[in-house]
């Protein structure tokens, strides 16, 4: 009865021939396996949350297959607007050069020239007057106002003077 509860033996370290690591011996297949464990595990999560992505993102449901049909059929259309316009471009290239020269040169400088420079109007600002009042006055439409700014060289911020000659365009031209 007194051998199981007599003292343990002392502790002998290994001898220095018998001291190794697992991952040392080469003889051994643990640490090989455990590599291949964890790149298999790590692949795998990849994967798991690869799916749960695509799963929990929506977007695979029917509703998509009728906005792509609109898509398609804005496409064909706008092929076909595409050709059209390519066959009359070529057709304006393919019309001889020669017609600008054919109407006199002076009728058609002096037609572009009165259009573009020539005022419509003139009109003298009134006190208390300013560009929204001037183009319901002399156009009908106070939505011209900036057109009639810019055409005298101004903006709808500048200050006018009573007394001071605007020059109004037609109101085709604004």
């Amino acid at each position: 009865m007194t051998d199981h509860l007599s003292d343990p033996p002392p502790y002998e370290p290994p001898r220095p021939e018998e001291d190794f690591y697992e991952w040392e011996n080469e003889e051994e297949g643990p640490r090989h396996n455990l590599l291949w464990t964890r790149i298999v595990a790590l692949v795998a999560g990849l994967l798991l949350v690869f799916f749960l992505g695509r799963i929990t993102a929506g977007g695979d449901e029917g509703g998509d297959e009728a906005e792509l049909t609109a898509l398609r059929q804005q496409k064909e259309r706008l092929e076909t607007q595409v050709s059209d316009l390519q066959t009359e471009l070529d057709a304006a290239q393919s019309q001889p050069q020669s017609e600008p020269t054919e109407t006199p040169p002076g009728d058609e400088g002096e037609d572009e020239g009165d259009d573009t420079a020539a005022p419509v109007d003139t009109y003298t600002v009134q006190a208390g007057q300013g560009f929204q009042q001037i183009a319901e006055d002399a156009l009908g439409d106070i939505g011209l106002a900036e057109c009639i700014a810019e055409f005298n060289g101004l903006t709808l911020e500048s200050t006018i003077t009573p007394g001071e000659e605007l020059d109004i365009p037609a109101a085709e031209d604004c």
